[in-house]
């Protein structure tokens, strides 16, 4: 308790000195002011002024003489537990603020190396397929069948073959205004697939028996250029 009350006694003390110090300066403006030209109301403004400092003197004395008797016990504790109540809480509101600024810092961090290892398993995404689709175009042209080779010579550029899942077209000039037809040979089973400009249709042939058409597909328009329409392929 001798503790605060000796912070407390410190505290009085020191504006008693500053009081003090007020009324001394108060003064001699009051003795400038008698010999200049100054109004009456600056002189009352300074008495005023001293009149302040010496009643605070006198309530400083007062409580000063209290602490040391031990009447402001109570009251120092109550503002001692009040001034640890709201550092605690000053405390608590830092400590709060820094922890949502660092929950922040890292929920940005997550999105940022989250957003780059998408971007990157994506290009690797893309990467790889291209490989395995450049792979699987040569394996096919490496096993076209002899027959298909020769075919495709004398075949115009709007037919063609279908062989492990590439496009074959003929060496020739495409015949105009002609379907795209595309073939594709399997064991017991031949599938035709007929593209033009609006549709596409997908026949199959077995053996000597007639083509049957078992699908088929309006396409929908991708661009408008004025009068022109563009399709899918």
């Amino acid at each position: 308790m001798e503790t605060k009350r000796r912070i407390y006694r410190n505290n009085y003390k020191n504006e008693i000195k500053i009081n003090l110090n007020n009324i001394k300066h108060n003064q001699l403006a009051i003795k400038r002011l008698q010999t200049s030209s100054f109004k009456e109301e600056h002189l009352i403004k300074r008495r005023n002024n001293i009149k302040i400092g010496e009643q605070k003197i006198k309530e400083l004395t007062d409580k000063l003489t209290k602490l040391d008797n031990g009447m402001l016990d109570d009251i120092i504790n109550k503002e001692f537990e009040l001034s640890k109540h709201e550092i605690l809480e000053k405390f608590n509101r830092k400590k709060k603020h820094k922890t949502e600024l660092r929950e922040q810092k890292k929920e940005k961090l997550q999105k940022f190396y989250k957003k780059n290892r998408e971007a990157y398993l994506a290009r690797r995404t893309r990467y790889s397929n291209f490989r395995y689709g450049y792979r699987q175009h040569l394996k096919a042209i490496d096993t076209l069948p002899q027959y298909m080779r020769k075919n495709l010579k004398k075949m115009p550029n709007n037919k063609g073959y279908i062989w492990r899942g590439c496009w074959f077209f003929g060496k020739r000039q495409e015949n105009p205004n002609q379907p795209v037809i595309m073939i594709e040979k399997r064991r017991n089973l031949t599938k035709i697939r007929e593209t033009t400009a609006t549709t596409i249709k997908i026949y199959e042939k077995r053996y000597r028996e007639r083509k049957v058409c078992i699908s088929r597909t309006v396409r929908k328009p991708l661009k408008q250029f004025g009068n022109k329409i563009t399709f899918r392929r």
